[in-house]
């Protein structure tokens, strides 16, 4: 997410450096020869869904809020891709470049 952020502004991306690169490479080999593994999350239920929409306010970053958690809850995607799929639609809209 991060990423994109420096993506959307137009600034030289910090994980595109081959320091970063090599030391979250590193890391990750690390914790594989420990024998960690990352670990699904289980998804949230419909009623898990209904109380987060109901936080929401009924301002306009409410309505945006709702229909990221709706948008997210039905396709049944990640965090990341739901992120890339709004922010690119948010870009179209305002006539931006599409990210990648």
């Amino acid at each position: 997410m991060l990423s994109k952020v420096h993506q959307l502004q137009q600034l030289a991306n910090p994980i595109d450096s081959v320091e970063v690169r090599q030391l979250l490479a590193s890391a990750r080999r690390s914790a594989h020869k420990r024998g960690e593994r990352p670990q699904k999350k289980a998804a949230i239920t419909r009623i898990e869904l209904q109380v987060l929409l109901v936080t929401c306010g009924n301002d306009l970053a409410g309505l945006r809020d709702r229909a990221l958690l709706c948008f997210a809850f039905a396709s049944g995607g990640r965090r990341r891709s739901e992120v890339a799929a709004a922010t690119d639609a948010a870009g179209r809209a305002k006539g931006g470049r599409q990210s990648r």
